[in-house]
């Protein structure tokens, strides 16, 4: 929570098995240290030595993590004062689950004196965990079912008003008269029938942007009767 309060260099990457190079664990650390090169805040010393380095980019993770992204990360902190937070988003989505624990050997290699922090998600695949396990206590775990459910309530509705507010903007040239829009009553009800599930507003802010008339299809989906079991709103929905 105090980092959060704080300004952050973010830099990310997000596995994903629908795309191929997503998948690619050994696409990881060079993305990161493209975003990193990038940011401006990389001296012209650490960039010229990373493009006569480039072979890296071909060896194991131990040895990009040391020759690619060890370099960039203390040139950036030695003139950046925030923290930075590298994010990397469903690790379990990787196409290599021995891959992953190797990548997370390397980061935990790391020195300690860096302003970094790692924040990793995933399901508890039990490669993943014992990479974990294996790492020193300086990392913390958040397991999300013990997320309180007040605090998911409050991430889903500013989800679901982000979500809407955008499709409002896109479409205000259609939809003239578009003041007011989204009810309060509206968002509230969405927010309420996902009983603590993102799926569900994803899928509803999804079905509500494909539809000619938004408004309609906003009423549609609150409008749904919720079942007495939480999974049933979801299948009404889809």
């Amino acid at each position: 929570q105090d980092l959060l309060a704080k300004s952050l260099f973010v830099v990310s990457f997000f596995c994903s098995r629908k795309d191929t190079d997503c998948a690619r664990v050994d696409y990881i650390i060079p993305t990161i240290t493209y975003q990193l090169a990038r940011s401006g805040w990389a001296s012209l010393e650490s960039i010229r030595n990373l493009l006569l380095d480039l072979d890296a980019g071909m060896m194991p993770l131990q040895e990009q993590c040391r020759r690619w992204l060890l370099p960039l990360l203390s040139a950036i902190n030695k003139v950046l004062t925030v923290p930075i937070v590298i994010v990397i988003d469903a690790l379990d989505e990787c196409d290599s689950q021995p891959l992953v624990q190797h990548l997370l050997s390397s980061f935990a290699d790391l020195p300690p004196s860096l302003r970094v922090k790692f924040l990793l998600t995933s399901r508890p695949e039990q490669a993943i965990r014992a990479a974990f396990d294996a790492t020193d206590p300086l990392i913390e775990q958040l397991d999300l079912d013990h997320v309180p459910g007040e605090s998911v309530q409050r991430d889903i509705e500013l989800f679901v008003r982000s979500n809407l507010r955008k499709l409002k903007k896109e479409r205000r040239s259609v939809h003239r008269a578009m003041t007011g829009w989204p009810p309060e009553h509206q968002v509230k009800a969405l927010v309420e029938q996902a009983g603590g599930l993102f799926l569900y507003p994803a899928s509803a802010c999804r079905y509500v942007a494909e539809g000619l008339d938004i408004s309609e299809r906003l009423s549609e989906v609150v409008n749904l009767e919720k079942g007495h079991a939480m999974h049933l709103g979801t299948d009404q929905l889809y």
